[in-house]
Order: C-alpha cells, then sequence, then structure tokens
C-alpha cells in the first residue's frame, strides 16, 4: 500500500463538517484565542509601565466578553453542546465539564477584573501570575473542546490559527 493510500485510509472524514452549531463554535473559538493573546500580550509587558494596569484591563475586559460570547454560542439550546449531546449520549459527563468550565472561566476574569481596581494599587506580579493560570485553563479548556467534538464527530474543529 502507497503512503498516498495510507494516507486516504486513515483519513477520517468530517461527519458534519458545515452544521450550524459547529460553524459557530469555530467562530467563538478563534474570537477567544485571539483574545488570549491580547490578554498575554499586556501582561506580558513591563509592570512599571504607567499604563500595564489600564492595557491588561482593557484586554482582560475583551477576554470576559470572548469567554461569554463563547460560553452563551456553545451553550445554546441549538449549539455544538446540546448537537454532541444529541449525537452522542456517551459525553454527558464531558459536555457537564465544559459547561461547569465557562462558569468558572467568567467568575474567574470577574474576579481579576475586581482585582485590577483594588485599593492600594494592584500588585502587578500577582495580577501577572493570575492572568498566566487564566490562559493555561482556558487553553486547556479548548483541548477539552477540541476533543469533545472529535469523540462526537470526528471532525477537527481546529486551534483557530
Amino acid at each position: 500500500m502507497s503512503t498516498e493510500q495510507r494516507t486516504a485510509a486513515t483519513t477520517v472524514e468530517p461527519a458534519v463538517p458545515n452544521e450550524p452549531s459547529l460553524i459557530g463554535a469555530r467562530a467563538r473559538r478563534i474570537e477567544l484565542r485571539e483574545a488570549m493573546a491580547d490578554l498575554e500580550v499586556a501582561a506580558a509587558r513591563a509592570t512599571a509601565s504607567p499604563d500595564w494596569v489600564a492595557r491588561v484591563e482593557v484586554a482582560l475586559l475583551g477576554l470576559s466578553a470572548a469567554v461569554d460570547a463563547h460560553a452563551v454560542e456553545v451553550e445554546a439550546e441549538s449549539g455544538i453542546l446540546a448537537d454532541v449531546l444529541e449525537k452522542a449520549p456517551r459525553l454527558e459527563y464531558q459536555v457537564g465539564t465544559m459547561r461547569s468550565d465557562h462558569d468558572e472561566l467568567r467568575e474567574s476574569c470577574q474576579n481579576l477584573l475586581a482585582r485590577l481596581h483594588q485599593e492600594p494599587a494592584p500588585d502587578a506580579k500577582v495580577i501577572r501570575r493570575k492572568v498566566i493560570s487564566l490562559l493555561g485553563r482556558l487553553t486547556l479548556h479548548r483541548q477539552q473542546g477540541s476533543e469533545l467534538v472529535f469523540d462526537a464527530y470526528n471532525v477537527d474543529i481546529g486551534s483557530g490559527d
């Protein structure tokens, strides 16, 4: 068997590549990745910069909005999580985990925003560590979402690149 034949034989054909819930989830996934990148760039700047807190706040507000939009999209009655449950009820636990993650990620964004406005001025090093932790959790969430979609549809939702 040639390499080309082996590749063709092992290639998984997407079952529903253009399903509306999948298209919506992909769009929110791209927005989420971009917002994550913006926050990472803002937090990586020198903390002594006079606009460090303001830049982190703007990026964090963007990330918070992206997390909200993602959660609303995928948890909707016609969203990807409902579709996954319909097509693969065996994945109920993983769907529940994704929903719980959304609540926790939203709360983490709000807690970080509140810390930026604490008196006295926020400790930038603590904020940066919390941002890095949040970005790591979001990365894991996105990876788990990819696995969930693949397990249900045999389709790779993509990294959002």
